[in-house]
């Protein structure tokens, strides 16, 4: 769990056409194979300026990119976001929007982002170490048990 430099965000001006809940589609393998859909908390819908083929920017017109899960974006967020108009300035880091800022100013800042990483990381180490200390102490009493006389 590291905080990706500020550095390392690939920034986009992106045409808002969505803002909103997303599905995660699982596509399944087997004899009952189909797809699976899941939710995949918020995210936007930009206008599709990546393909260069104009087949597969007829059939995708509108690409779906979802929030950092880290962000925590909730229905707050996505009214600002809403609010900020439809142009916006994004920086996505691995397909996942980790800041945004409209004509009025920053929506999801690199700040809040670099915060909940580190409260994340945070609570994950003070679960391991939990997690150590109790089998540690858990070793030690069987050790105990073990060598004592009957």
């Amino acid at each position: 769990m590291k905080t990706v430099p500020e550095s390392e965000l690939s920034g986009r001006d992106v045409a808002v056409r969505y803002v909103g809940p997303l599905d995660t589609v699982v596509s399944r393998s087997g004899i009952n194979h189909g797809s699976t859909r899941l939710d995949g908390g918020y995210g936007i819908g930009v206008a599709n300026d990546i393909d260069r083929d104009d087949l597969l920017k007829k059939l995708r017109p509108i690409i779906y990119v979802p929030f950092a899960s880290v962000l925590g974006v909730g229905r707050e967020q996505v009214a600002k976001l809403e609010e900020a108009g439809p142009q916006l300035r994004i920086g996505l880091y691995q397909g996942e929007i980790v800041t945004a800022q409209g004509l009025a100013g920053p929506v999801l800042t690199y700040q809040a982002y670099a915060e909940k990483m580190e409260a994340r990381r945070n609570i994950w180490l003070t679960v391991a170490l939990l997690i150590a200390g109790t089998s540690i102490l858990l070793f030690l009493a069987t050790l105990g048990k073990r060598q004592s006389p009957d």
